[in-house]
């Protein structure tokens, strides 16, 4: 009976396989003119409490440095500062602005940024000051309050682009398109409301961009907030999303009733008023108009 030649495989050497360890991750620190800056962003709790003891922090500050969300604050002790700050920053994991919180010491010759996340107008400073020997010494000779200023200058001056770019998509909603119907719409709406009030109202006229007597823009009020309405002189392929609601917080149950058999007649509703789990009592809907409202029961504590 012919035989198989026999394969040798080399025999593997089993050991028990070593946990890996991440590398610590060290603060960045510089100095010059008597002045320390120390920057690491999302510090883990050894590396913190390392920095309390170099400074005298007191140990709640180290816990609130590591809380989940801290509330913006300014504690103030006899030899330093600390402060919570709460800046904006573009989250890929899901792809919208969240919170970044940037914990800070400031202290006599020295300043410690401790962000949760990269905020990049700090760390970019930082290297600045590292690479820019002129700027270093500029920053650093007049004192740590005077760079903390810069650090914080620096964040809000980023913040303000993103500001202008909500600021204009707010703008785009309120300028929403009735095609015609605006003024019948911004009428019914203000009926619905005490204080409702039409503010302004400006109409196309003859051999204008728009059809003479339609809205070119108004202005009215319901509850204390400002709408602005248009008729939109092009037709669109598109009309309005329930991706954007009117939400309305009512103080009586007899308010939300009044207002949804206004604003469901004619309309869609798409969550039935009644009561839900995080209201006791709820609608969701789109007028006959298109415009979605959502309506809530809140009573006062």
């Amino acid at each position: 009976m012919p035989s198989l030649p026999r394969i040798k495989r080399p025999r593997s050497r089993t050991r028990a396989e070593e946990p890996v360890v991440a590398a610590r991750r060290e603060p960045a620190e510089l100095s010059a003119n008597g002045l320390t800056w120390i920057h690491l962003d999302a510090p883990e709790q050894d590396v913190s409490t390392e920095l309390a003891e170099r400074f005298g922090w007191h140990a709640l500050d180290v816990e609130d440095v590591h809380s989940k969300r801290q509330r913006p604050k300014i504690d103030e002790y006899p030899d330093y500062i600390f402060g919570v700050l709460h800046f904006p920053f573009y989250d890929k994991a899901v792809q919208r602005l969240n919170a970044a919180e940037l914990d800070f010491f400031l202290g006599q010759g020295y300043l410690v940024t401790l962000p949760t996340v990269e905020l990049l107008p700090v760390s970019r400073l930082f290297q600045r000051c590292v690479d820019d020997e002129e700027l270093r010494e500029s920053l650093f000779s007049k004192g740590s309050g005077y760079l903390l200023y810069h650090v914080l200058d620096d964040l809000f001056d980023y913040c303000f682009p993103i500001l202008d770019k909500i600021g204009h998509k707010l703008d785009s909603i309120e300028d929403d398109m009735f095609e015609g119907r605006a003024e019948e719409a911004m009428t019914f709406y203000v009926s619905l409301f005490k204080d409702g009030e039409i503010v302004s109202i400006q109409h196309y006229g003859r051999d204008e961009f728009g059809k003479e007597g339609t809205v070119m823009k108004a202005q009215f009020t319901l509850a204390g907030q400002q709408f602005i309405c248009i008729d939109s002189p092009v037709k669109h392929e598109f009309a309005f999303t329930p991706a954007i609601s009117i939400f309305v917080n009512c103080a009586s149950e007899g308010e939300v009733d009044v207002l949804f058999a206004a604003l469901s007649e004619g309309g869609k509703v798409l969550m039935p008023l009644g009561e839900y789990p995080f209201s006791p009592k709820y609608a969701w809907l789109c007028d006959r108009y298109g415009v979605s409202w959502q309506l809530n029961f809140a009573p006062k504590a």
